[in-house]
């Protein structure tokens, strides 16, 4: 397992928020980011990390805006613009997602909630060519919309289930989501399991059924999943106890037909709600804040990335991109990284 630096792009604005890895022509980095004065990351910004530069491509359309949510796939970067940030008097906001052509130029807005406040802002991600985000239902359920960006308008995957919005992925013409129990048990459990339907709609099915898991995402033919630990283990952890943190990392092989047998990545209390496979390798955190490369088809080999890391996030082509605070300033770092399995 190595990690091959692409390059390095110092910033002079704040960044604190999910980062989308993508590809223009060369590698980018897309990243919400703060403008000095401003009450709140408000901006769009692009990082080219082999040419050392960086540029704002959209801002906010609301003086108090909040940018916490980008995605980017083909020429599109898309994100999350909301009036105010939540929790500023108060936890509802208006909010809009936006569509920028970074070739052409054009823009376009892909949903809204029009004039009407919501306390769940949508999470926009892309994977394989397609933006996807969870809405409310007027039930206080979720849907999952997808956007194809050769096509007019989103359309639904999913109505009226109970999924967590930040833990949506798509792989292979399937959408997996962090769901309800696959157990079929009734009332609280303390975690859920990973559903899939196919992209074209149908009823969904449980991949996993432990009532434990705590996040899920697939890519390259791999389902990953963290686990919330038994609590009617009889051996628990010492010094920690029964804690509400993921406590194992799980992959197994994704297929219509045969998915293999579960593998543990790791075991012991970690910071892994949010997972970022790529097509080979899991990056994720320690409960130390480390960040950690795993291998899928083989856990034991694992790197740590180096020095202290803040946002990370994982993208196709097998890229990490990571971002770094020191006493000079930020930085936005792309890594390659190559798994050479033994």
């Amino acid at each position: 397992m190595t990690l091959s630096t692409v390059g390095t792009v110092k910033l002079g604005t704040d960044v604190n928020s999910p980062m989308a890895i993508g590809h223009v022509g060369r590698d980018i980095v897309v990243l919400p980011t703060q403008e000095p004065g401003a009450p709140s990351w408000n901006t769009v910004t692009v990082v080219d990390p082999a040419a050392g530069t960086s540029r704002a491509v959209a801002h906010s359309a609301w003086p108090r805006g909040l940018i916490n949510w980008v995605a980017t796939t083909g020429d599109w970067v898309v994100y999350t613009d909301q009036s105010h940030r939540q929790g500023d008097g108060s936890y509802e906001a208006l909010w809009r997602i936006e569509a920028i052509d970074l070739v052409t130029g054009s823009h376009r807005t892909l949903a809204s909630s029009g004039r009407k406040e919501s306390a769940l802002i949508p999470v926009v991600q892309a994977q394989d060519g397609l933006v996807l985000w969870t809405a409310p239902e007027a039930d206080r359920s979720a849907k999952e919309l997808v956007w194809n960006p050769g096509s007019a308008a989103p359309y639904a995957v999913l109505r009226h289930k109970e999924m967590t919005p930040d833990s949506v992925t798509i792989d292979d013409g399937w959408l997996y989501y962090l769901g309800p129990n696959g157990l079929g048990r009734k009332g609280h459990t303390v975690g859920g399991d990973c559903w899939r339907v196919p992209l074209t709609g149908g009823t969904p099915v449980a991949v996993t059924h432990t009532a434990l898991a705590m996040g899920c995402a697939a890519r390259g033919s791999h389902l990953v999943w963290s686990q919330h630990i038994d609590p009617e283990t009889p051996n628990p952890p010492p010094n920690d106890g029964i804690l509400d943190n993921p406590y194992s990392l799980w992959t197994e092989t994704i297929n219509a037909d045969t998915p293999s047998a579960p593998v543990k990545i790791d075991e012991g209390y970690n910071g892994t709600y949010q997972l970022h496979p790529v097509e080979h390798a899991l990056v994720w955190q320690q409960a130390s804040a480390q960040v950690i490369v795993s291998s899928l088809a083989d856990p034991s080999n694992r790197i740590a990335v180096p020095g202290h890391i803040g946002t990370y996030t994982a993208g196709p082509g097998d890229l990490l991109a990571y971002m770094r605070r020191t006493r000079t300033g930020i930085s936005v770092t792309l890594d390659r990284i190559e798994v050479k399995e033994p």
